[in-house]
């Protein structure tokens, strides 16, 4: 019985690695750009977005939420020249909500800025690099922007960008601005995932009665 009890208990085991590394494959998080500052004008709230991002990781799906007034500032979804230069006079998309959701659906660089005159210059632009998450099936390549599916969004909505010049729009995944698991939710694998965990308890416990 002793060899018996040892291979079940390996076996239990490795399955309970797999899902949680699966688990984590398929979740995604949601970042308020500029923490508790928001989107805003650096000099306003005391925000450095290059420091903020430096202190993140961004994975494929997480979600960027950028608050602001809407009555002051805007987002736009630039290329990496347009950022270099804070250039905003032909942006990829720009949102004036207040509260936007965008989702990171690539690796590779986004840039983002404010096109209120001046606010760029001022230091109210964004660039963040995406990782190849290692259980990525991605194909899609490391663009140096992205192409919105929408040039404007709701408070309920996230964006999701769609590399190069692909004419079908990205999905767009509803969620709750103020939920703080929405972004988590919002992931088109989330009830996959459920029922994913539900099967490896139902074996782990076959196994376990089985021994």
């Amino acid at each position: 019985m002793g060899p018996r009890v040892s291979l079940s208990l390996l076996t239990v085991s490795a399955i309970m690695v797999w899902g949680m590394v699966a688990l984590r494959g398929v979740s995604s998080v949601r970042l308020e750009v500029g923490g508790a500052a928001g989107w805003t004008l650096p000099s306003v709230r005391d925000v450095n977005y290059s420091d903020w991002a430096a202190t993140h990781s961004f994975a494929i799906d997480d979600v960027l939420h950028f608050n602001y007034s809407r009555e002051y500032h805007n987002v736009m979804i630039v290329t990496r020249a347009a950022y270099a230069a804070c250039d905003s006079s032909s942006p990829i998309s720009t949102f004036d909500d207040g509260s936007t959701l965008i989702q990171l659906d690539r690796p590779g660089s986004f840039y983002f800025l404010c096109g209120v005159p001046s606010h760029c210059q001022e230091g109210q632009k964004l660039a963040v690099k995406v990782r190849r998450h290692s259980l990525s099936t991605s194909s899609s390549s490391s663009a140096s922007s992205p192409q919105a599916s929408n040039s404007s969004s709701n408070n309920t909505d996230i964006i999701t960008p769609s590399v190069g010049n692909n004419s079908s729009p990205s999905p767009i995944y509803p969620v709750e601005s103020n939920d703080a698991t929405a972004s988590f939710i919002s992931n088109p694998f989330y009830f996959t995932n459920i029922i994913h965990n539900t099967i490896i308890i139902i074996v782990i416990i076959i196994v376990t009665v089985c021994t």
